[in-house]
């Protein structure tokens, strides 16, 4: 019997378009440092507070109010109430004052490190997520759609989509927010989304990554029960990841429910990790896909890259080259990996003149990094040669920075390309880490033994 993350794999290798990743509060608020709105409790704190400075309201009310959120037992309904209150009250003041809210709130949520988004990315399934803001959107550039948007919601639970579903609204369309019990009310009558949620639960699978107490909510709760009943007898299955400490409670918790557990690590760090590693292991496993369903891909990417070609005009640059970077993310992770790293490093060659110097860095950055994994390394090399000119004339992120020597590192190594090697890990040993600094000091003494330099050897292999 295969594990259940044996099944995970085996679903994302062969059916990626069939799964939905639901991401919920654990990943927006990786994303953005945990800054306290990204958390329900943060959220409605902050707008109790928007009902205190903006409508007046009476301090005792808002005491109670906030007792229900200071209580460990207070059920979610409870925090749908305050929800409903927080709703009420900015409403009654004028609607435009409930959506100020949101974007003061939810649109003042910055991503700080996009990582984990981009690896969620990278399994190359369709994204969803119970969160309002846009932190899912930070990491991959894709569109945000609502659940009260049924064409593009129809496109997006038909397949592959380059849009994020935010299943309980997205905080730039108010209406669509689902914070209290009447907008809960709304999403579970409303036939197409609930129709369309069961119909995902039999065809499709649901991954949940980074989701809590939502799932227990008055719209993903009855979803839930009603697999529990209706799909009793079924054997396919829907999958979460979990901490291996919290495996006992979600197992008791989802008892009867056709959702395998799949523990990632003993903390949140190490969720990252674990689906990069998930990420690398499907991707190599894709490579080996049958030849019809890699044509089918590249026929698709190449219309597509074509048609956004098409749209260059009328787009930013940097939206384009997002866009363009995207497209190219699916065809590797479909298996055309050479295709995909030849055609995003030519347009980054040929049409990136016009970014800005550090979004110049960081597409070339992505394009020498696919090339040297596809070992085209005489094709990265003038990539990294062209991001060195431009590191001299401008401020880029420390991680773009390290990024580049690391690259720079691999790519005069796979050029066997010696002094120009020894000169990068000359370079890069004062900004690295101890692991790091030992592996690359590692890495110049077998450099320096294989060029007859033995002394060398030895002084590099004691760390001098």
């Amino acid at each position: 019997m295969p594990t259940a993350l044996e099944q995970l794999e085996q679903e994302l290798v062969t059916s990626p378009n069939r799964v939905v990743l639901v991401a919920g509060i654990g990943v927006s608020s990786g994303t953005c440092g945990n800054q306290e709105c990204a958390s329900w409790k943060g959220l409605l704190r902050h707008g109790l507070q928007r009902c205190q400075d903006v409508c007046g309201t009476d301090g005792g009310v808002l005491a109670a109010q906030r007792a229900i959120l200071d209580n460990p037992n207070a059920p979610s309904h409870a925090w749908i109430s305050v929800g409903q209150f927080i709703t009420d009250e900015l409403n009654a003041r004028r609607p435009g004052v409930f959506g100020a809210w949101l974007s003061d709130s939810i649109g003042g949520i910055t991503h700080v490190d996009t990582r984990l988004v981009r690896a969620l990315a990278d399994l190359g399934v369709n994204l969803a997520t119970t969160n309002y803001d846009g932190m899912i959107e930070a990491g991959t550039n894709w569109t945000p759609i609502t659940w009260r948007d049924h064409a593009s919601a129809a496109n997006f639970f038909r397949g592959s989509s380059q849009d994020v579903l935010h299943l309980h609204g997205y905080y730039r369309q108010p209406d669509s927010v689902v914070l209290g019990a009447r907008s809960y009310g709304d999403i579970c009558s409303d036939p197409f989304f609930q129709t369309a949620l069961r119909g995902l639960m039999i065809h499709g699978t649901l991954l949940f990554v980074g989701c809590g107490a939502g799932l227990e909510d008055p719209n993903f709760g009855p979803l839930l029960e009603w697999g529990r009943t209706t799909l009793a007898n079924c054997f396919h299955t829907h999958f979460i990841l979990v901490r291996s400490d919290e495996v006992e409670a979600w197992r008791e918790r989802l008892k009867g429910i056709p959702i395998e557990l799949v523990p990632y690590g003993a903390t949140y760090s190490d969720l990252l990790p674990f689906v990069t590693t998930l990420a690398d292991s499907v991707r190599r496993r894709r490579v080996s896909t049958p030849l019809s369903l890699l044509s089918a891909a590249q026929m698709g990417f190449d219309d597509r890259w074509r048609r956004l070609e098409s749209e260059r005009e009328v787009l930013p640059t940097s939206d384009y080259f997002a866009r363009s970077r995207v497209l190219a993310q699916e065809l590797w992770a479909a298996g055309g990996r050479h295709r995909a790293a030849l055609a995003f490093s030519d347009r980054v060659t040929f049409q990136g003149t016009d970014l800005p110097i550090p979004e110049y860095v960081e597409f070339s950055l992505d394009a020498a990094e696919w090339l040297l994994d596809d070992g085209l390394a005489s094709f990265a090399s003038r990539h990294l040669a062209e991001i060195a000119t431009k590191l001299e004339n401008a401020d880029v992120l420390d991680r773009h920075q390290r990024q580049f020597r690391e690259l720079r590192v691999r790519c005069m190594d796979a050029l066997c390309a010696y002094t120009e090697v020894l000169q990068a890990i000359a370079e890069a040993i004062p900004h690295a880490g101890v692991e790091e600094r030992h592996r690359l000091e590692a890495e110049r003494s077998e450099i320096h033994f294989l060029q007859g330099n033995f002394g060398q050897a030895k002084v590099g292999s004691e760390g001098g």
